[in-house]
């Protein structure tokens, strides 16, 4: 019985440390099986959080490459419009290099006067037209138009032949004893507009100094000869004597040589007649004395000499 009651005793107590085993791998178990379910809840909140980062990074992306597709479609759009733009500053140079060519050809052909008539009509002239006369200043000569119905006596007579004369003026300004803008060829001249002027409006003493000055610079090429003038206002009269000017709106010259502007007409007969007019030596020499202060001495003496050859 003893050994039956031990036998017992230790089967309890076997039995009692199999159940504390137990229940302690039950724990275990119990714990472990916590712990894998948290760690699968985390993992899973950590998937979560992955895929919503990867979607937006997905949708940023997507948002940068429209936009940097809309940059691409502007910049190919600017770019087509700056090369039309070329394109037209390109055809636009290539006119102005045609429009250019006159001018360059002056200018390599030595024209300073037509060069310097340009820059004066285009830097100076609208300025000068916008001051309140009077005032003066250094004007082209190539820019200074005929008053009209002032008549030009080019003959070879007397009174042109003295120093303030059309041809004694010429001759003065060819010797170098004048000077294209020295006071003594001073002129009185108005605006007609930006780019027109005219000169010689005190007709009887300034006609032969724009005639001389216009004359000289025919001759001198070479330089762009320029007056001093008197800047007036416009008379109504001298306006309308410009606009009736035919054609239309013409420059207005002296009233010299067949078909000039504001010369009186001609018939056939008198041009005819003017072709073969021819003068000797005594009517040459005659018409030199015109208007001379001896000029029924020398006239007298002239004849009493032809008669005597």
């Amino acid at each position: 019985m003893q050994k039956l009651t031990s036998r017992l005793a230790e089967s309890a107590e076997l039995h009692r440390r199999q159940v504390g085993m137990l229940q302690t791998a039950t724990h275990s178990l119990a714990h472990a099986e916590h712990g894998m379910e948290a760690a699968r809840v985390a993992e899973a909140e950590r998937q979560a959080w992955l895929s919503h980062q990867h979607h937006q990074t997905v949708y940023l992306l997507a948002s940068k490459a429209a936009l940097a597709q809309d940059a691409v479609e502007a910049a190919r759009a600017e770019l087509r419009e700056q090369r039309d733009v070329a394109a037209g500053f390109q055809a636009q140079c290539s006119r102005l290099k045609q429009d250019l060519r006159p001018w360059e050809l002056l200018k390599s052909a030595k024209s300073p006067y037509a060069l310097e008539l340009a820059r004066f009509l285009h830097d100076e002239a609208p300025l000068l037209a916008q001051q309140a006369p009077p005032h003066k200043v250094r004007i082209p000569v190539l820019a200074l138009e005929w008053p009209p119905g002032v008549h030009l006596d080019a003959s070879l007579c007397w009174r042109n032949l003295q120093p303030r004369g059309f041809s004694g003026l010429l001759h003065r300004l060819c010797a170098g004893e004048l000077q294209p803008d020295d006071e003594e060829l001073e002129l009185t001249v108005c605006a007609f507009s930006d780019t027109r002027w005219v000169g010689a409006l005190e007709s009887e003493s300034e006609a032969p100094r724009l005639a001389a000055l216009l004359a000289y610079q025919a001759l001198r090429l070479d330089l762009g000869a320029a007056a001093v003038c008197r800047v007036v206002p416009m008379k109504r009269s001298l306006w309308s004597g410009l606009m009736s000017i035919e054609p239309r709106q013409s420059r207005s010259t002296p009233p010299v040589g067949v078909g000039a502007v504001g010369s009186p007409k001609r018939t056939t007969a008198s041009v005819g007649g003017a072709k073969h007019h021819q003068r000797d030596e005594v009517a040459l020499l005659r018409e030199v004395l015109r208007g001379c202060p001896f000029e029924q001495e020398l006239a007298s003496a002239l004849g009493r000499a032809q008669r005597c050859y």
